[in-house]
């Protein structure tokens, strides 16, 4: 029987039947294996099967244009994203994926905020996954991946690690010579002040009458001079750095006495950074480390003439702790004595103390980037001349590389001029993101 089985296969073939090549010699031993009633059952399947594929195709009928729904529209989408990866510029290259994938930020926002549960992200597949990543980093190197590109994953460095370049990964990108924010750089711009010292500006510039709301503006960079520096008692490598601060109150509202300048300081100083990166204790699941010790030079000074110059030379050792996604850095100084005759601010210390502390903490929800920030310092003077200094602020993603940022400011020493009078200040503007 099987013989004549492959006989009769071999001969359809050589005719040339259609159907009948799909048909195997398996196929027909599936079918004399079972019982008489199952087999002619099997048999006249194999035939049908032959009929069928035999039959002339009918001729081509003309589909009628529709919308490809989701199911079609994620395979094209998924194709098209290889004409984006040939763009070497990872903004254009993202911004191409986003069009050709249909992302809308707002979307992507909204599902992810009104989730509950699983992340949206892990409930889809492919490109509709990649719609659903607000994060730009990420959903670029998830384009990437589907494109056919081979990317680097998203940085995984902390952020004092990617500020002061102390790993391997953060000195890659950053280039050795970049220049780098060094403090925060802001616009805030509208402040009111309810407690604004008038006085010392007015009495120098009779006829202007200052006004509580003003703008508030700091620009601070920094740039690495030197690197690898050996430290051979504790075998760390230390980089050498170079940073200025401006940082500016404005009179911008006050436009009937020509918007003056009503203080401006200016703060260079060179950092000797000695990158630790020591555990010190296990927190949870992660451990609290010291990130670097700098010491260094600092002056500060508004450049203004007798009555109303202030500055001071300041020597710095600063003291840097991470436990992600919080960062506390403690400043400490010693003020360098100067003769009575060019003391413009002799008792300085008695309103700033003799250190301050910062820290924040960063996290991202929904692909929204926020940052809550402290400062805090105290003359450390326990008697009735105790004086307390404390700075809030929060900024959040807003624009493009712009964040919202809400600031207060409460205490002493806000600037050079102010240094011994207490202000009290709240304001709005935006912040360049640094992280």
């Amino acid at each position: 029987m099987r013989a004549l089985l492959l006989a009769c296969f071999l001969l359809v073939s050589l005719l040339g039947s259609q159907g009948y090549a799909a048909d195997t010699i398996e196929d027909y031993d599936a079918c004399f294996k079972l019982g008489q009633e199952d087999r002619l059952k099997c048999y006249d399947g194999i035939a049908e099967r032959r009929l069928k594929a035999s039959a002339p195709s009918p001729a081509p009928v003309s589909a009628p244009v529709t919308k490809p729904d989701a199911q079609s529209a994620a395979p094209a989408a998924a194709g098209g994203l290889a004409k984006c990866k040939d763009s070497f510029y990872s903004a254009d290259r993202l911004r191409c994926y986003d069009e050709v994938a249909n992302y809308s930020w707002w979307r992507c926002l909204t599902d992810c905020v009104w989730e509950t549960g699983e992340s949206p992200a892990k409930k889809a597949d492919g490109v509709d996954a990649c719609k659903k990543i607000c994060d730009d980093s990420e959903r670029l190197y998830e384009y990437d991946r589907m494109a056919g590109l081979n990317p680097k994953p998203p940085s995984k460095s902390s952020y004092m690690s990617k500020a002061w370049l102390l790993d391997d990964e953060s000195r890659e990108k950053a280039g050795r010579w970049a220049i780098r924010a060094h403090r925060e750089n802001y616009f805030l711009i509208y402040t009111y002040n309810g407690a604004l010292d008038k006085e010392p500006y007015e009495s120098v510039n009779p006829g202007t009458e200052l006004q509580d709301a003003e703008s508030k503006f700091q620009v601070s960079l920094k740039m690495k001079l030197l690197e690898d520096i050996p430290i051979p008692f504790i075998k760390k490598k230390a980089d050498l750095w170079a940073a200025y601060t401006q940082l500016s109150q404005w009179q911008f509202w006050n436009w009937s006495n020509s918007a003056p300048f009503r203080e401006t300081n200016y703060e260079p100083e060179v950092l000797f950074n000695t990158r630790m990166g020591d555990d010190l204790v296990r927190l949870g699941r992660d451990p609290l480390k010291l990130q670097f010790i700098q010491v260094g030079l600092n002056h500060q000074s508004n450049g203004q003439s007798e009555p109303l110059s202030r500055s001071w030379n300041r020597l710095m050792a600063n003291f840097g702790f991470e436990w992600e996604p919080f960062d506390v850095v403690l400043k400490t100084w010693y003020r360098l004595p100067e003769s009575a005759e060019n003391d413009d601010n002799p008792d300085i210390d008695a309103y700033l103390g003799y250190g301050e502390l910062w820290a924040g903490y960063r996290g991202t929800t929904c692909g929204i980037d926020y940052h809550f920030g402290l400062m805090f310092r105290n003359n450390l003077r326990f008697d009735d001349d105790n004086r307390s200094t404390l700075q809030l602020g929060f900024d959040f993603t807003c624009i493009g590389p712009l964040n919202c940022y809400i600031q207060y400011f409460t205490g002493y020493g806000e600037t050079l001029v102010d240094y011994n009078h207490y202000t009290n200040r709240i304001g709005v503007g935006v912040m360049i993101r640094d992280w």
